[in-house]
């Protein structure tokens, strides 16, 4: 195990925020596959690194159960760490550019001529598959180069670093968290089948597009890939892997919860064939519920109060039941206002405040979802 730094800001004073590259090496042959993991891009979203964490501790002294590599990357954004409010992380957005930093990523091969040039040259999967790493690594790099030529933009730069470091790597996995959330995943179309075997309960599952996240930005080279070789009649399967994971609530670790979350990602990493076996002790799946994004539904607040989240994030609620009310003092004869579900839905997330003004957020649902044995 190695870990190196990379530099990635520096401050007013002269001083350096840096990456922590952590690696962990085992037995690597030509069919190995490197995994990457990076947690903590939106500041507040903390648990992902106490994930890392249980991987370093149970993988440091077992490196014979990798086969392969695993790269960490825990407080992936230091900048975005850093900035407070109070107690509070200001840490989904940059603060001077009001930018979302998990929005930042780069569609680097979109129309890129190279893929057909890889399209006509195919000789077998694995080296069109290796080619494209190539590729990819190169075309980050030039970008890098060019976005640099009148200075670093922090909100480009950055996080192509972050995609170079992942531009190799065969599974992707960015760590988040939700606001006050239940466990959930961010499942590309083509990966619906295999993602149970990470062992969360809830996967929203997401086109195969670009929207400007992590998870798009790793697996969308290899969607251009595959486009472009089936234009030559050419079947490939997509041998890549990326989510985004969301671990519950932001703000706060919980260290017990982090080791069953690293015993998942583990026990995925054994059906990937990365590990040869968990390290921990075998999780625990319950129910697994599916759902396509459009049908993954936002409540706004129809007034300004304060809320009552009647219902807690994990639960299923039934069509017009009370989802939450709100109190409101301008009416003293009608104090509190109940807010019902339009349809069954299952809940994911709400705000973490009760003060509300009208048009905020408060409920992220599942709807049309379905259950899976």
């Amino acid at each position: 195990m190695k870990m190196e730094k990379l530099i990635t800001n520096e401050l007013g004073s002269g001083d350096n925020f840096s990456l922590k590259i952590i690696k962990l090496q085992g037995i690597c042959e030509d069919n190995s596959k490197k995994v990457y993991i990076q947690a903590n891009v939106h500041g507040a979203e903390v648990q992902g690194n106490a994930v890392i964490y249980h991987l370093i501790e149970a993988l440091r002294n077992n490196l014979s159960l990798i086969q392969g590599e695993i790269v960490l990357v825990p407080q992936a954004n230091p900048l975005g760490s850093n900035q407070k409010v109070g107690t509070w992380t200001y840490g989904r957005f940059n603060p001077i550019t009001g930018d979302n930093w998990n929005r930042m990523y780069k569609d680097v091969l979109k129309n890129e001529e190279a893929l057909n040039t890889l399209a006509k040259e195919h000789k077998d999967d694995a080296t069109t598959s290796k080619k494209l790493k190539k590729l990819l690594k190169e075309k980050i790099q030039a970008m890098k180069q060019s976005l640099s030529s009148y200075g670093p933009n922090e909100n480009s730069i950055h996080f192509l670093n972050l995609q170079e470091l992942a531009s190799d790597a065969d599974i992707v996995l960015d760590l988040h968290t939700g606001p006050i959330a239940t466990n959930y995943l961010y499942v590309p179309a083509f990966l619906e089948e295999e993602s149970k075997h990470l062992g969360f309960n809830h996967m929203l599952i997401i086109p195969n597009e670009f929207g400007t996240a992590m998870d798009e930005a790793t697996f969308m080279p290899w969607v251009h890939l595959q486009k472009a070789l089936k234009e030559h009649e050419i079947d490939y399967k997509i041998p890549f892997s990326s989510y985004t994971v969301e671990l519950e609530g932001e703000e706060l670790i919980d260290l017990e919860r982090a080791k069953i979350e690293a015993s998942k990602i583990c026990q995925y990493l054994v059906y990937k064939k990365v590990l040869t076996k968990n390290p921990f002790s075998t999780p625990t799946v319950g129910d697994q519920y599916y759902c396509h994004l459009k049908d993954y539904k936002t409540y706004y607040a129809p007034r300004g109060g304060l809320v009552n989240y009647t219902k807690k994030v994990g639960e299923l609620v039934k069509k017009d039941t009370t989802l939450f009310e709100i109190l409101n003092f301008n009416d003293l004869d009608n104090l509190v206002t109940p807010y019902k579900a339009y349809k069954d839905c299952l809940v994911i997330n709400h705000n973490t405040s009760s003060n509300i003004r009208d048009g905020m957020e408060l409920y992220q649902v599942m709807e049309n979802y379905w259950k899976i044995d």
